[in-house]
């Protein structure tokens, strides 16, 4: 029999005095073997595996790691002893990029080797991806790669990334990974001034989101391609933009919340609307919401 690596040894927990959830739980993970927690939802498997990681104390009993005792140890501490908690979901940080969510991924390690252990986990990436075959597979790997050049400054590897990852996703029938991929391409399209490579991924990524349903990412779609400009307008023009962010503003929202909106930073939305203030004569959120009006009516005609 295999010695038994983590044990928990009659442990009661829970999430308050009154809410038992682990009554005296014994079990045992052993070297060289796979262990499974098996249950319906609501039986423990997360609050076990949340004691395990200190986020949750015993009341009694214990957790032991290779014949120790670790009750009440923290999670930073338990981290470093090789115990690593996942929550479950595929966008634990969905707000993140690919960069920092592999960073997140090395906190532990020193800031010296993370970069090359980064690379190895894209390297890795790519080996089963490419020992797979499997479309979707390959498209995210190149996706993932072109995220991570782009955030290293490499614009025009980037933009090889995703057209490789391009050409994977016409492989297969996922039009929802094709648009993220399209709409990522579009944006660092963009940031090298390549207007009409960018307009095109945009025009594409907006369309197949819109067929799909997916209006906020559509939206999103639209508001990069409003930053790309198509021509020299009249000063007194809004951009794309610049009307999002007016019209959210007439309407009453705050800036942080026109942010998240319209997927800007606060300051971009300060920026905007002092511009749309200039072009359109006005220095108030009253005098906004009437001369939006206005556009609206004449539009209507």
């Amino acid at each position: 029999m295999t010695d038994a690596i983590i044990e928990f040894d009659k442990v009661v927990a829970g999430y308050s005095p009154s809410l038992t959830i682990l009554n005296e739980t014994t079990l045992d993970a052993r070297q060289g073997e796979i262990t499974l927690l098996i249950g319906p939802n609501g039986a423990g498997k997360s609050t076990v595996l949340k004691t395990l990681f200190g986020i949750l104390v015993p009341r009694s009993g214990e957790v032991r790691l290779e014949g120790k005792c670790i009750n009440g140890r923290t999670p930073r501490q338990l981290l470093a002893d090789g115990i690593a908690f996942v929550p479950q979901g595929r966008n634990l940080f969905g707000s993140l990029s690919v960069r920092h969510n592999l960073e997140l991924g090395g906190i532990t390690l020193p800031r010296g080797e993370l970069a090359g252990r980064i690379e190895e986990a894209l390297e890795r990436f790519d080996e089963q991806a490419a020992t797979t075959k499997r479309p979707w597979a390959l498209a995210t790997s190149a996706r993932c790669r072109g995220l991570l050049r782009s955030a290293a400054g490499d614009l025009a590897g980037a933009v090889v990334s995703l057209e490789t990852a391009v050409v994977a996703h016409g492989n297969v029938d996922i039009p929802f990974e094709l648009a993220r991929t399209l709409l990522v391409k579009g944006q660092i399209h963009r940031r090298r001034k390549e207007k009409l490579l960018a307009r095109d991924a945009l025009l594409k990524s907006a369309e197949i989101f819109d067929r799909l349903g997916s209006r906020l990412w559509a939206e999103r779609a639209r508001v990069e391609l409003g930053r790309v400009g198509s021509r020299k307008s009249d000063r007194h023009d809004l951009t794309v933009t610049e009307e999002r962010v007016a019209s959210l503003a007439a309407s009453g929202l705050t800036n942080r919340v026109i942010a998240e909106r319209a997927f800007l930073s606060p300051k971009t939305v300060e920026a905007n609307l002092a511009r749309v203030y200039q072009k359109l004569g006005i220095n108030s959120r009253a005098q906004l919401g009437r001369a939006m009006g206005e556009r609206e009516r004449a539009a209507a005609k």
